[in-house]
């Protein structure tokens, strides 16, 4: 059976990359839009970035504040 800690962990994971990839492609979208630009173009250019940027700045920013509240070990 799957603790509480690990499920809130799996949830936690889970939200922070539909977040992270909802973003991605809410600016890929709007970037292709404005400029006139194929969605394949704006995705490679725009969102695969923007999914390195948020991933780097997860692990910089998050792992502290989630071992004090006991979310991640």
């Amino acid at each position: 059976m799957i603790s509480i800690n690990s499920l809130i962990t799996i949830l936690f994971v889970g939200c922070a990359s539909i977040v992270s990839g909802g973003w991605g492609f809410v600016i890929a979208a709007f970037v292709a839009i404005k400029f006139s630009i194929e969605e394949s173009a704006a995705i490679i250019w725009v969102a695969l970035p923007l999914f390195a940027i948020i991933f780097v700045w997860g692990l910089i920013c998050l792992p502290g504040p989630l071992r004090r509240a006991g979310i991640i070990k």
